[in-house]
């Protein structure tokens, strides 16, 4: 299960963002803009089993795609920062790597994927997480896989 980015939304959402190099995340690229961004996550099919939770552009820091202008590029949204808590010699600050960029540390999140992963884990009966592409993952992640195995007897992180 990936915890740290979305790809396959459902819809887009008008959003503030600046672009920001690819080079260096830390480094802004001309001014804050109104972009289409597709951070609109509501699952139709499933119509509300398994999670009610809705993700929308506050769900996340960032995206690779601007569908207004139909651009590719990495926009950082208005009022929101890359983690810290993450590699940062190579481009400045890795948090970003693709698709919608998960915020792990809005509370509401958070929650939400403590709450999903713990569904996951008992209905596929898993005993273990692989950790992978550790260099754009906020340290925020580690707690949250360590708090969905907390149930688990045999779950190991």
């Amino acid at each position: 299960m990936v915890l740290n980015q979305r790809l396959g939304a459902d819809g887009c959402e008008d959003v503030l963002a600046q672009e920001v190099l690819g080079s260096d995340r830390d480094e802004r690229v001309g001014v804050p803009q109104t972009i289409s961004a597709w951070t609109r996550f509501t699952f139709p099919g499933r119509a509300g089993a398994y999670s009610d939770f809705t993700w929308d552009w506050t769900c996340f820091h960032g995206v690779d795609w601007d569908d207004r202008a139909r651009r590719k590029a990495i926009f950082l949204f208005d009022g929101k920062h890359w983690d810290d808590a993450v590699e940062r010699a190579e481009n400045g600050n890795y948090d970003y790597l693709m698709g919608a960029d998960v915020d792990v540390n809005d509370p509401r999140v958070y929650e939400e994927l403590v709450r999903w992963g713990r569904w996951y884990v008992d209905e596929c009966s898993l005993d273990g997480f692989r950790l992978d592409a550790l260099k754009h993952i906020d340290r925020q992640l580690h707690r949250i896989a360590r708090e969905i195995a907390e149930d688990t007897e045999e779950m190991r992180v």
